[in-house]
């Protein structure tokens, strides 16, 4: 790299075809290790060389003629070098010494698209963002990018949702990627099942290195490590990211605060107007709200979005009616399509869903599936045009109805007392939990929690219809608060379809730090809502709200005093069926 820091790297290609003939690339990065030696006696079933997803990409861009070029960024794998934070400065800039380091191989026509899913979409989009000009391809180098399961604004989405630090997960996290940096064996806090973690840790002796002549292998690691152990540590650094306009010690690059940070990110990346695919899923942290913001914030005129049913890393189906677990989804297929389609000029019937009849030269398309009917839709406006907002409205007696309560031409006021309670909550294998398990866990509500009548949360009930009905969208709870102690607490909603036999299946959920929540006093359809931020749509003219999670305008709580609050539901298209009502679940803390 331009600093003198080495990347490691392995170049894969079709050996069978012409050594003079130049070819377009596929670039991947991962802070994940690119591949794990194997110990004996797993190498004789494994071979000596592993990789857990990424074979099932490279192989198939292989065959049909792509070079694929996949690295470890610096201070994670075999690469040297040492991370300031995660998608730090550094890491952007490599991504433009390795886009030109591409172009000026001999193999290289210049043409280059990239790829990465969770924090390695990151990776990929950061190529896009620094696209490089070049005149092999006629302009700009990176052609077309794929990001898949990958959070858009990592306070928003992933850290700190609803304003509340993810601790879990982060702990979680931060302990795997320190295994991982430095070699040493994953703990049961991440693979929490015994025998799968002595599987893995049995199994890998770390990632393979790349060794010039006459080095030595254990020196070369040894040096390795002794940088990587100066990476920053997320279980302490996002502690001091609480809100996003507040100065930050370890941000690098031309900014000093997560406002700044993300919204240069977004500026060069609507900039650079190259064309995307992104990939997402109803169940995955908070990502696929991020997701609908990267689509309604792009510039490109090509940009194509895929929502379905599954965990992090769409390795499960995670649909509560799904008849197995397995994803039956031809990611692989997707790719090669949208590559192809854009750095090959191959528009043949694997790909002529691109086009858009009505505006050939302008492709936005989501293609999304609905839970429950089990189905999947296209539209190209986000929610489709056939939605409309329908307001519910909570009734005393824990009901729930279409009509607003009016007495007298008078709006009715119900009041409901929510006890705190520290211990209640929906079981461990949440959309939270699972983002780094997916490997290992399958999505799972505790239910049961709901169901009985002990449970200190308050639900309410709408009834179900003989026709039934989709929630496609992005659904809101708007609700007035009275805190006794004055002191800022935290709130969460989930709605859930239930059967009469009283059987449940999850819908969605909100969650929010109240002294994040207020909102103005008018209606949310209007345009003077106050602290919430929107992600429009260009073409479409819709929106995605947000609140601003700033200092500046966080919440001074009064005990007793009246307080208006605005939870956002995540995304969802869920079909409730006949008959089946639909439970909210309000409880706090």
């Amino acid at each position: 790299m331009r600093d003198g820091v080495k990347i490691a790297a392995d170049v894969y290609y079709d050996g069978r075809m012409e050594a003079t003939k130049k070819r377009p690339t596929i670039v991947m990065g991962t802070r994940y290790s690119r591949a794990f030696l194997t110990k004996w006696p797993f190498q004789y079933i494994l071979g000596t060389k592993f990789q857990f997803k990424q074979t099932s990409i490279i192989n198939p861009m292989v065959e049909r003629g792509y070079v694929v070029l996949f690295f470890d960024v610096r201070g994670t794998g075999s690469s040297f070098g040492f991370k300031k934070h995660d998608i730090s400065y550094e890491e952007e800039m490599d991504t433009l010494d390795i886009t030109k380091w591409i172009v000026a191989q001999r193999w290289s026509n210049g043409v280059i698209g990239t790829f990465g899913a969770s924090y390695d979409g990151a990776i990929a989009e950061a190529f896009a963002t620094h696209n490089h000009k070049n005149a092999k391809a006629d302009g700009r180098s990176i052609k077309a990018y794929v990001t898949m399961f990958s959070p858009f604004d990592y306070y928003r989405d992933l850290t700190y949702p609803g304003g509340m630090l993810n601790t879990g997960l982060m702990h979680t996290w931060g302990a795997f990627t320190r295994s991982l940096e430095l070699n040493e064996p994953v703990n049961n806090k991440v693979i929490r099942s015994k025998v799968k973690n002595y599987l893995f840790n049995g199994a890998f002796a770390g990632p393979p290195l790349i060794l010039n002549d006459n080095e030595n292998a254990d020196e070369v690691r040894s040096k390795i490590i002794s940088e990587h152990q100066k990476n920053w540590d997320p279980r302490v650094g996002l502690f001091e990211a609480n809100v996003v306009d507040k100065p930050i010690s370890w941000l690098t690059g031309p900014n000093n605060t997560l406002n700044e940070w993300s919204q240069r990110l977004w500026k060069n990346q609507h900039e650079a107007k190259t064309p995307i695919m992104i990939v997402a899923s109803w169940y995955d942290a908070s990502f696929c709200r991020g997701a609908f913001k990267r689509f309604m914030t792009s510039q490109t005129n090509y940009k194509r979005m895929i929502i379905g049913p599954w965990t992090h890393g769409g390795d499960q189906n995670a649909s509560p009616y799904a008849r197995t677990r397995k994803a039956h989804f031809d990611f692989t297929q997707e790719l090669v399509s949208f590559f192809d389609f854009h750095m090959r000029g191959h528009h043949d019937d694997t790909n002529m869903h691109y086009y858009d009849e009505e505006h050939p030269n302008s492709v936005a398309l989501i293609r999304y599936f609905t839970v429950g009917d089990e189905a999947w839709k296209e539209t190209s406006t986000w929610p489709p045009k056939d939605t409309t907002m329908t307001p519910v409205y909570l009734m005393d007696q824990q009901k729930l109805t279409f009509f607003e309560p009016i007495l007298n031409d008078e709006k009715v006021d119900f009041v409901d007392q929510l006890v705190p309670d520290y211990n209640q909550g929906v079981g461990k294998n949440t959309r939270w939990n699972v983002v780094l398990q997916q490997e290992f866990s399958s999505l799972r509500y505790d239910l049961t929690k709901i169901l009985i009548k002990q449970s200190k949360m308050l639900r309410y009930v709408l009834p179900g219809t003989s026709s039934g009905y989709e929630i496609t969208g992005n659904a809101h709870l708007s609700l007035t608060l009275s805190l006794d102690d004055g002191q800022d607490g935290c709130l969460f909603a989930y709605l859930f379809s239930r059967h009469e036999s009283g059987a449940m299946k999850y819908i969605t959920e909100g969650h929010l730090r109240l002294s994040h929540g207020a909102i103005h006093a008018s209606t949310l359809a209007d345009d003077s809502v106050h602290h919430v931020d929107t992600y429009h749509d260009n073409a479409s003219s819709t929106a995605i709200m947000e609140h601003v999670f700033t200092e500046k305008d966080k919440l001074t709580i009064q005990p007793n005093s009246p307080l208006q609050v605005t939870i956002l539901f995540e995304p969802i298209s869920f079909y409730v069926k006949p008959h089946h009502d639909i439970v909210l679940a309000i409880t706090g803390w």
